[in-house]
């Protein structure tokens, strides 16, 4: 990751961190998924913590996730009525399985310390 930042940096190129797989992991003490401008996490069912699928956007940018938000939620834009300037999608999770992930979150560090099968 130091590495590939460093090259980042040097050419103004921005990090998107698949960090599906590394949810609870640390490198030198930081969370994987926030090296990057943009960290991807997956809760789909066969990660440590699973929401039946989904994920997460994670970044200190608060215009991307700004950004982010604005389009996962169809794109709508702030009028009385249903107006969309730009196209938008349907991602957003539903609260049921949003509340089962953040259950599961309080036990993260148990299944990352569990020893391996």
């Amino acid at each position: 990751m130091n590495e590939i930042m460093e090259i980042a940096k040097e050419y103004g190129i921005p990090v998107v961190e698949d960090a599906a797989e590394a949810l609870g992991s640390t490198l030198d003490g930081q969370g994987m998924g926030t090296f990057g401008d943009l960290g991807i996490l997956s809760f789909n069912g066969n990660k440590i913590i699973t929401t039946s699928g989904g994920g997460a956007l994670i970044s200190d940018n608060e215009d991307y996730i700004k950004k982010a938000r604005f389009l996962a939620t169809q794109a709508r834009d702030n009028a009385p009525h249903y107006e969309h300037t730009h196209i938008g999608y349907n991602y957003r999770m539903s609260n049921v399985c949003a509340a089962i992930g953040r259950g599961q979150m309080e036990v993260l560090q148990d299944r990352v310390d569990q020893p391996e099968v």
